[in-house]
């Protein structure tokens, strides 16, 4: 998926909770075309409602949270983005990412292990 969709569902406030969630990733299973979901794959309500940030743009800061928690967020957020870009950048070849972000590929490996383990929140 690409970062930006990612981006776009983890600031969706899913008021239908999980059946929300739910029917999105059945609509999106149904009608993707290609091997990557855009956000132009989602349901039309979630784009509707609140319109996708433009590629590149900042998303919203969390000024419902404490200044900590907004904070661990907001980097959170920013590495999940960067290392999906970077890997996207990279045709998810961890090691070549890794070498061109100056990092460890385990430090790759456990952001990735994190996004996938974290409820989508900031």
């Amino acid at each position: 998926m690409a970062p930006a969709v990612r981006a776009h569902l983890r600031s969706w406030p899913w008021p239908g909770n999980v059946r929300e969630l739910v029917n999105t990733v059945e609509y999106v299973a149904a009608m993707l075309v290609g091997q990557r979901v855009q956000l132009a794959d989602l349901p039309p309500q979630l784009l509707r409602s609140s319109a996708p940030q433009p590629e590149g743009s900042a998303p919203r800061v969390r000024t419902d949270l404490p200044y900590i928690e907004a904070r661990r967020a907001w980097l959170d957020l920013f590495q999940d983005l960067y290392v999906h870009a970077l890997l996207d950048e990279h045709e998810g070849n961890v090691s070549a990412a890794a070498r061109a972000a100056q990092m460890d590929r385990r430090s790759i490996q456990r952001i990735l292990s994190r996004s996938r383990d974290e409820p989508d929140a900031p």
